[in-house]
């Protein structure tokens, strides 16, 4: 009876499910563990006790044994009950796995030997997303990966994880090389088994990079992918030029895969180059083996598909750079970089010396170039002042491919002799090449500047003379920055030949479309103000009046907002009906609107009949002007009968024009709109129930103009805007002011009581500081005058010094005595000192902000303070000069007493008041 109880509580779990020996394994009791291990082998109830999952199926004793890193009990375990290595948890782990997690060597050895066969149905499931193979490949030590390859029967290295990939694909793509060569040794055709997404390995090592192991799996590079891409079409993607170029040198057999076709019909030049890798490019096109001239399914070779791409405008420098290379590779010119002896004997013209060198080489001139700048042999001669050089390239040395070659920077031939000036040279390469001159001249560079863009811009007038005679057309093409060289002309040279030829042949023009998108011909000839040059252009090409600039305006709207007032009548004579076109601008103004915001008076005149027209805001003329604080225009506009009616209209936030100048803070603009007292209504509301008073934030403004602001909105229509100031705590406890607005008589009524306190209040106010400022200036008449006495005294002795002048050399008697230097100096500081003393008193009177003036007045009290001290030191030392009989002491007790007594009779009448007010005055400005 006690055995069979004994049992019970052997299998018996507690609250949380677990058996005696999961206790003791917890708790650490190891003799508690081991003489249960023996009690269970004693009695054959390993199965019963070791296949337990306590608490539904959570770990079993062996799952304890691992996780508290108990090695010896888990071998223990393992060797009473081997099937408990399969046990799964409620978390999916069974001690095989864990095992290999934890890398313990000999007890994985051990698992293995004793499950089999092994169950492929329990090994095969993912624990954290990984079958017990990926976890081997993922563990730092390789012996768990070499046991689970011997002992398997092929079957695990068939297992993917929850991305897809076999245990090998993941050792390729991680970059493990020591796991990828166990693979290899062990099971070498697990490198021919594809993921789920139909990739091998391979093609995982390549994304990653992985040279080392794409040379291990080598005899898989054939292997295509699910778009039928092999190695090197992966290798392009990846923007890896080592890579690649390890690929085309090291691996045989990339004959066939440097031109295969994947679905699309794209070799890997195709995929370079819509991946604009251009070294990659320029690797694969430098490999004698690639035809450049294939084309994928939709007839597109590699060159078509840069030029693609440069239209369409996705990276035009990188697909610009993409074109002059495959353009280069399919006209077969080699690259061969010249050097210094080379380029010294070009530059002597040597060109028969130059070809035998090159020719010793096994190339030809063609070839020869600068691989920095990526400058041809006909680059550097159209550069030089050798201008026989580019003729002879072209007509003995068959150099006339390199016309349409560019180099790095995408300039031609052409655009280099632009570059430097060099008209000879240019007429050289023209008369020497039977290329099409529409073609070159038209062809841009990077920058989209052809290279007549490049003369104008470089000021060249003879080359850009000749260029247009060649090639009318390229006057007009836009470059990156959408001007023609028209534009540029116009800016550069004004009135001239070219430039009246240039908009002659404007007419008729197929490409005037370009002019009306790009910017505008016309606005940069109403910049320049040339107004013969504007009546050529809308009389030559009236379409152009079209146009808009960079800011959405019109043509006549431009003119308007520069003020030019010629260019407008021009304009309004040849087009009536502009000054009623709407600008593309955020507003949606229309001409007028911007002769409002610039305040031309003129032109609003000359566009009267659009003067009631509103933006989109529902602005009309006055809106603008006040807006912007254009007083001037809006008192010509309130003579006109028609906006004295509109004054009181709002815009589409229920703006009236004086909301708009007080928001702005326009004092000038509100008094003009105040003084329409009869019309104006002060207390209108917008569609915030504001009124104009409430437009402007205080804080922003000095307290001076808030009072200048209130008292021009003081009073309308006979009757005061009353303001009622109510103190209350906010939600934090502080005091606040809550300002209200009379907006009608009833209002005005209820709130009497507070308005005339704020009356009395305000009229005491103005009275009192009336009075402070009468004070001020009757303080400042009165210093003024001491420090007028005090220069008239001090100017007087420095003239007339103490013992007088030598009659023989002019100088004073006494200008070798100490005492009288000291007299000089003190005398000359007392002079200065009253000087800057009375200029700021003058100012002071002028002044009409308070604190200024108290400022003032005082800095000037102290300057007049030391010009007094000054003044009586000199006193003292011309005493001692002229008296020399008496005693040195005596005399400086006479300086001494009366420096005191000025200190301390001045210092508070000057110095005191001085300090204070300009205290408080850095304490208000800080």
């Amino acid at each position: 009876m006690i055995r069979g109880s004994f049992l019970a509580l052997m299998l018996q779990g507690n609250f949380q499910g677990d058996l005696p020996i999961h206790s003791a394994l917890k708790t650490g009791e190891l003799a508690a563990v081991k003489a249960l291990t023996c009690w269970i082998q004693k009695n054959n109830k390993a199965e019963q006790v070791l296949g337990w999952n306590n608490n539904g199926g959570r770990n079993t004793a062996l799952h304890i044994a691992l996780e508290y890193d108990e090695e010896r009990i888990a071998q223990d375990l393992v060797e009473l009950y081997p099937p408990a290595s399969y046990v799964m948890n409620k978390e999916g782990f069974f001690p095989l796995y864990l095992a290999i997690k934890k890398e313990l060597t000999d007890l994985v050895k051990d698992m293995l030997q004793r499950l089999q066969p092994l169950k492929y149905d329990v090994l095969g499931c993912l624990a954290r997303g990984q079958s017990v193979l990926h976890a081997a490949v993922s563990a730092k030590r390789t012996e768990m990966l070499e046991y689970l390859l011997s002992y398997d029967d092929d079957k695990l290295i068939d297992l993917t994880d929850q991305e897809g990939w076999t245990a090998l694909t993941y050792a390729a793509c991680r970059g493990y090389l020591k796991k990828v060569e166990i693979f290899q040794r062990k099971v070498p055709h697990s490198a021919f088994i594809c993921n789920k997404d139909k990739s091998f390995p391979i093609h995982l090592a390549v994304l990653g990079g992985h040279i080392s192991i794409i040379d291990q799996l080598a005899s898989t590079m054939f292997l295509l992918n699910a778009k039928g891409q092999n190695i090197l079409h992966l290798a392009t993607l990846t923007a890896d030029s080592q890579l690649v170029s390890h690929l085309l040198k090291n691996l045989p057999g990339m004959d066939s895969l440097i031109n295969q076709k994947d679905e699309d019909g794209n070799t890997p030049l195709h995929l370079a180059t819509l991946a604009k890798h251009v070294e990659i490019v320029e690797f694969i096109i430098q490999d004698g083996r690639v035809n450049i001239r294939l084309m994928n399914k939709e007839g597109f070779a590699a060159i078509g598909l840069a030029k693609k791409l440069r239209i369409e405008g996705l990276d035009k420098n990188v697909a610009q750079r993409l074109t002059l290379i495959l353009e280069r590779a399919k006209s077969k010119i080699k690259s061969f970089p010249i050097d210094d002896k080379m380029y010294q004997v070009l530059l002597h013209g040597k060109l028969s010396e130059l070809n035998q060198m090159v020719l010793d080489k096994g190339f030809k001139l063609k070839d020869l170039g600068c691989p920095e700048d990526g400058n041809t042999i006909l680059h550097i001669a159209a550069s030089l002042d050798q201008h026989q050089l580019a003729g002879e390239l072209l007509q003995r040395y068959g150099c006339g491919i390199l016309m349409e070659q560019a180099n790095n920077k995408g300039n031609l031939p052409i655009h280099s002799a632009a570059m430097a000036g060099k008209l000879q040279s240019l007429e050289a390469l023209f008369l020497g090449s039977n290329f099409p001159l529409d073609h070159v001249c038209k062809r841009p560079n990077m920058e989209g500047n052809t290279a007549l863009h490049i003369a104008v811009l470089r000021n060249h007038n003879e080359l850009a003379n000749y260029l247009y005679e060649k090639c009318p057309q390229a006057a007009y093409c836009l470059n990156k920055n959408e001007v023609c060289p028209l534009f540029l002309a116009i800016i550069n040279w004004g009135e001239n030949d070219l430039v009246n030829r240039m908009i002659h042949g404007l007419q008729g023009n197929m490409q005037l479309y370009n002019l009306i998108r790009g910017k505008s011909v016309v606005h940069v000839g109403i910049s320049a103000k040339k107004s013969a040059i504007l009546e050529s252009i809308i009389e030559i090409a009236p379409e152009l009046v079209d146009s808009f600039d960079s800011e959405g305006r019109n043509p006549l709207s431009y003119a308007a907002h520069i003020g030019y007032v010629k260019g407008v009548k021009l304009l309004l004579a040849k087009f009536p009906s502009i000054k009623f076109k709407r600008d593309k601008d955020e507003d949606g103004s229309f001409p007028i609107h911007h002769a409002a915001k610039e305040g031309h008076v003129k032109i609003i005149k000359l566009l009267h009949p659009t003067i009631c027209l509103l933006t989109n805001r529902g602005q009309n003329i006055l809106h603008v002007a006040a807006d912007i604080g254009k007083w001037r225009v809006i008192a010509y506009l309130l003579k006109l009968q028609e906006f004295k009616e509109l004054i009181n209209t709002g815009d589409d936030d229920g703006n009236t024009p004086l909301h708009l100048a007080v928001k702005g803070f326009h004092l000038r603009t509100v008094a003009r709109l105040m003084k329409e007292k009869h019309n104006i209504n002060s207390n209108a509301i917008n569609n915030e129930l504001s009124i104009a008073r409430q437009m402007f934030c205080e804080d922003e403004y000095p307290k001076w103009k808030i009072q200048r602001m209130d008292s021009l909105l003081r009073r309308v229509d006979g009757k005061r805007t009353c303001l009622i100031i109510e103190t209350r705590n906010d939600e934090h406890g502080h005091k606040s002011k809550e300002k209200k607005y009379n907006l009608n008589k009833q209002q005005e009524a209820e709130a009497s009581v507070a308005t005339n306190k704020n009356n009395d209040s305000s009229s005491n106010n103005t009275t009192e500081m009336e009075m402070k400022s009468k004070a001020i200036k009757e303080k400042a008449s009165f210093l003024l005058v001491v420090a007028t006495l005090t220069i008239s005294a001090t100017f007087s002795a420095t003239l007339h010094p103490p013992g007088g002048y030598n009659h023989d050399t002019g100088l004073p008697l006494l200008s070798s005595n100490r005492g009288f230097k000291v007299f000089l100096q003190a005398n000359s500081l007392a002079c200065f000192c009253a000087i800057t003393s009375a200029l700021l008193l003058i100012v002071t009177m002028f002044m009409e902000h308070k604190e200024h003036r108290n400022f003032t007045v005082n800095t000037g009290g102290i300057f007049l303070y030391l010009g007094l001290v000054g003044m009586t030191v000199g006193f003292s030392a011309g005493l001692t000069c002229v008296f020399t009989d008496m005693h040195w002491n005596a005399l400086m007790f006479i300086g001494m007493v009366t420096t005191i007594t000025m200190v301390f009779v001045v210092y508070p009448i000057f110095y005191g008041v001085a300090l204070g007010a300009m205290s408080r005055y850095f304490q208000k400005v800080l």
